[in-house]
């Protein structure tokens, strides 16, 4: 549980920094646990590891709440394929970055839940780049956003999705109320329902 930490700012942050995806791990043993909770914090970045969970359900891997500008890259997400998991969750936070991750299994592999944003502090810039999302159950990313100012300018570049579990899901991205989203360059190669679902844009 990473909370605020005092003093981070855009010239000041915080970085993890592992010896890569294969020779450091961060991993949780029991239900219901979050490996990687960001937790009202911002600026801290976890960068070139593994952060997994095994045989465990209804738990988050990497939860993002209420925070700003944080991110991970250049690492690898994974839970054993067909558990009831989001693999990412990023709920109320703004400027938050998935860059270079391979994401794997789960139930829900991105889920971003847009909150609680005012006229004047909206809730979004979340940036979803070069990313490879593989074997989840149903869904590959999902946005939702609860109002206009609560979801916006979100970015997904040039991700692949590919080889759902069980060999289908229901949708590549689902896009809920989402103001002013970018989808650019991203590959759907998969069995789906529906590869790209969109709900009521410009909410």
């Amino acid at each position: 549980n990473i909370g605020a930490v005092n003093g981070t700012s855009a010239s000041n942050t915080i970085s993890f920094v592992g010896q890569g995806r294969n020779n450091t791990i961060l991993s949780a043993s029991s239900q219901y646990n979050t490996v990687l909770y960001f937790n009202s914090t911002s600026y801290i970045s976890f960068i070139g590891m593994t952060i997994q969970s095994s045989n465990y359900q209804y738990s988050n891997i990497v939860y993002m709440n209420a925070s700003n500008n944080c991110a991970v890259s250049y690492s690898n997400i994974e839970m054993t394929p067909g558990q009831y998991t989001n693999n990412v969750n990023i709920y109320a936070s703004s400027h938050c970055t998935l860059d270079h991750d391979y994401i794997s299994g789960g139930e829900y592999a991105v889920t971003i839940n847009g909150y609680n944003g005012t006229a004047s502090s909206p809730v979004g810039n979340t940036t979803l780049t070069n990313n490879r999302i593989t074997e989840f159950l149903y869904n590959a990313v999902v946005s939702y956003s609860a109002d206009m100012y609560s979801g916006a300018n979100n970015y997904y570049g040039h991700n692949v999705i590919d080889s759902p579990y069980n060999g289908s899901a229901y949708t590549g991205f689902s896009s809920n109320n989402e103001s002013n989203a970018t989808y650019d360059g991203n590959i759907v190669v998969a069995r789906m329902y529906n590869a790209f679902e969109i709900d009521y844009p410009n909410f």
